[in-house]
């Protein structure tokens, strides 16, 4: 298993080099896939977290450390258990408030940073770290999209993000008064 991990993190291509140099771009492009960095990142976290759990269960096996490797165990997983509800309910659960107007405007031309000091600012969300954590797992930063989108109380951080991505925005009502047939408005737009 530890091999495994090694092998990995040297096929892995950071900024200086490395073993995916030598492989003629192994890990950037393989049968046209570019992807297979996000697969060798995932595939280190995945080996390094199976490693890490099988040194803190192994010593369980030994038969005089058993009771007290339950209560190591059973605090470990009590202590990940709340971190990971903790997580789960700022990420899932209604923390995102509803701006004064209702809605938050996006310009065209707006950049991701944009966004989030504009949410930030609004009051919509806390704090930029989840919302930007968030928001690179669902690649939001390179899908800004401009317009206007309704935010509701009580809605999710990953909601939010789902709707900015998409482009999930709120019709705009244009209504033009006092005016009662076509030639009015054409006359109104043909002033100099």
């Amino acid at each position: 298993m530890p091999l495994i991990l090694v092998v990995i993190v040297l096929i892995q291509n950071p900024k200086g080099g490395g073993l995916s140099a030598s492989l003629g771009g192994f890990s950037n492009q393989l049968m046209g896939v570019k992807q297979t960095t996000d697969v060798l990142e995932k595939g280190t976290w995945l080996f390094a977290a199976i490693v890490g759990i099988l040194c803190v269960v192994s010593p369980a096996f030994f038969v005089n450390n058993i009771i007290k490797m339950k209560k190591t165990i059973l605090f470990i997983l009590l202590v990940l258990g709340l971190v990971g509800g903790y997580l789960g309910y700022k990420v899932f659960g209604p923390t995102v408030n509803a701006p004064e107007q209702k809605y938050v405007y996006i310009k065209t031309g707006s950049n991701y940073n944009d966004v989030k000091q504009q949410l930030i600012d609004k009051k919509v969300i806390a704090s930029g770290s989840l919302f930007e954590r968030v928001a690179q797992l669902l690649k939001y930063p390179k899908l800004v999209k401009a317009g206007r989108y309704e935010i509701k109380d009580g809605t999710s951080i990953y909601n939010l993000v789902k709707m900015l991505r998409s482009g999930n925005q709120s019709p705009v009502n244009l209504v033009i008064n006092k005016l009662r047939i076509k030639e009015d408005l054409a006359k109104i737009s043909c002033i100099v």
